[in-house]
């Protein structure tokens, strides 16, 4: 067993190292005509996972983003994840930012509330949040075009007859985006 703690060569993954130092460690066994056995095997993996880097979480404050996944889907940050679990989190995170790029941990609320809303009683993971996240879009917003300045006294002018003139076919009580949205577009232009 090597007496330093390894380092894989540029290109080398950690699996690769551990199975070139188990490779060494069985042949030099062998010129000494001694058995390599399992718990030999056992160290040397022991000794590459202590060796082993591993990541630091990020300075200076959480990844609200991060957290605001895993909150939506039920795993409680209070615990420790595996790497397996935080590997999911993160994966799940990154195609939200693909498909949303200005995500806010508020609209991922937003979506698992619409979500759980929508499955009641149905778990999902972070891997099926982030498939299933354009099904909850964010809320379109009221186009802020009122119309032009009049267009009620017009309309009710230009088609007296017609269904919408005195807000005949919906109520029509002012001038509000919504009613004059609501209008087709012959008469909008028109008027």
């Amino acid at each position: 067993m090597p007496e330093k703690a390894p380092v894989p060569a540029a290109g080398q993954t950690w699996g690769q190292l551990v199975a070139a130092l188990i490779m060494a460690a069985k042949v030099e066994h062998g010129k000494r005509g001694q058995p390599f056995t399992v718990r030999e095997v056992g160290e040397i993996i022991d000794m590459a996972d202590q060796a082993r880097p591993t990541k630091r979480k990020r300075e200076g404050g959480r990844d609200t983003l991060f957290d605001a996944i895993a909150t939506a889907c039920g795993i409680d940050l209070a615990q420790p994840l595996t790497r397996g679990a935080a590997h999911t989190i993160a994966t799940a995170k990154r195609d939200i930012l693909e498909a949303s790029p200005d995500v806010t941990p508020d609209e991922i609320a937003r979506r698992a509330t619409a979500m759980k809303a929508k499955f009641p009683g149905t778990p999902f993971g972070p891997m099926g949040f982030s498939k299933h996240w354009s099904a909850f879009p964010p809320p379109r917003r009221k186009h802020a075009d009122n119309g032009p300045q009049g267009w009620l006294a017009r309309l009710n002018e230009r088609f007296p007859l017609s269904v919408y003139a005195k807000g005949q076919a919906f109520e029509i009580t002012n001038e509000t985006a919504y009613e004059w949205s609501r209008l087709p577009d012959e008469i909008r232009r028109s008027l």
